[in-house]
């Protein structure tokens, strides 16, 4: 440890300098193994040793000069392996921190903050033509030190964050905004790390597709099911949307950028991009048939069937409940044109309407005829 001595009165210490009042000094046991403040001198305080060991560094504020006088406002890099005693006025701006060990698949995004030679260049335009190139940076300057390196930055450089590989399989995306530009991209099937005008962009959803999305029902095998699960998937909104596409299905695809629809039939993968969106199916479901039952992200192409419930009235009064059941089927193919494939989706709810229609014919039917004649 050493002591923090404060002059009372200008005087001379006992190791020969002259100390002005008001002035503060420290006594290590470099200058001696005791001490004893005279009438002249005020304790102030004992100060810690601080130790930096391999691999850290600290920032202190208002460090001294060589002649002792303190510079107020400045900032002195100090790195380890070193012991030193804090001077009077000085400390440390972030404590003692560890060098940035950083493996190949790791970054840096640096900010400068004064006008400084940087002799790491990154991915700046370098000065020379050397293989340790050194560059200039300006305030405000934002850049990229990708591993492996062990870096410890200087005073003038501050540490935005931190970036990670992002491993992306084949199936697998992000989607990437450039904060120069504003443009959002989808970046799917590669290991990326983002660079210092990128971020992650976070895709807004409907809450009834969100909803569709993160539930486990199969739309095919859980075609009966209406209401959600229990457990849910929780999507990762700057996750590539994706959805499964069953057998014997389709989806519908909206780019809003564009304007233009695309079709994916299954089995298949669907992956949203950012600027489009699925088309919400609400078909018609129960007995008798009530509209917006059924949610669904994809059309099953059948062949299927349906059932209603149609009350009729025959010539003669007499009312009459019917149960009815319709097969149906699109008949489309795969590879049929985008335009055919486009009149999947023409109709909003193709149950619905198809039920209301064949209820109306017969219930026009049944109406000509005496109950006698229908019953038999």
């Amino acid at each position: 440890r050493a002591i923090c001595v404060k002059a009372v009165k200008s005087h001379c210490d006992k190791f020969g300098k002259y100390r002005k009042a008001g002035e503060e000094w420290l006594i290590t046991h470099e200058d001696a193994e005791y001490h004893i403040c005279s009438a002249l001198e005020e304790f102030v305080k004992e100060v810690d040793v601080t130790i930096l060991r391999v691999h850290q560094f600290c920032v202190v504020v208002n460090p001294w000069d060589e002649n002792g006088v303190p510079q107020l406002g400045r900032k002195l890099l100090v790195r380890g392996e070193k012991s030193f005693f804090l001077r009077p006025g000085e400390y440390l701006e972030t404590g003692v921190q560890d060098a940035y060990i950083l493996q190949n698949d790791e970054g840096l995004i640096l900010r400068a903050k004064e006008q400084f030679v940087d002799d790491i260049c990154g991915d700046a335009i370098s000065e020379g033509d050397s293989v340790k190139q050194k560059c200039i940076r300006r305030p405000g300057d934002r850049w990229m030190l990708r591993g492996p390196i062990e870096y410890i930055p200087p005073v003038e450089v501050d540490v935005i964050n931190r970036r990670n590989v992002i491993p992306l399989d084949c199936n697998e995306g992000i989607y990437v905004r450039n904060m120069q530009t504003g443009q959002v991209r989808a970046v799917i099937g590669e290991a990326y790390m983002l660079n210092q005008d990128e971020e992650l962009w976070e895709k807004k959803l409907p809450p009834e597709v969100v909803q569709l999305l993160e539930s486990n029902i199969d739309p095919f095998a859980d075609r009966g099911v209406r209401s959600s699960p229990d457990s849910v998937n929780r999507l990762d909104p700057t996750r590539v949307v994706t959805f499964r596409v069953p057998h014997n299905a389709a989806v519908q695809i909206y780019d809003y950028k564009n304007k233009r629809a695309r079709v994916e039939f299954g089995p298949n993968l669907a992956m949203l991009g950012p600027d489009e969106q699925f088309t919400r199916l609400s078909l018609s479901g129960g007995k008798p048939k009530k509209p917006n039952v059924i949610k669904s992200l994809c059309l099953l192409l059948g062949p299927d069937f349906c059932t209603d419930v149609v009350i009729v009235e025959t010539a003669d009064h007499a009312r009459l409940s019917l149960q009815l059941s319709y097969n149906w089927v699109f008949d489309v193919s795969p590879s049929c044109s985008a335009a055919d494939a486009a009149k999947l989706f023409s109709v909003p709810d193709f149950v619905g309407d198809a039920c209301k229609a064949i209820a109306s014919r017969v219930r026009g039917t049944v109406a000509s005829v005496q109950f006698d004649d229908f019953h038999k």
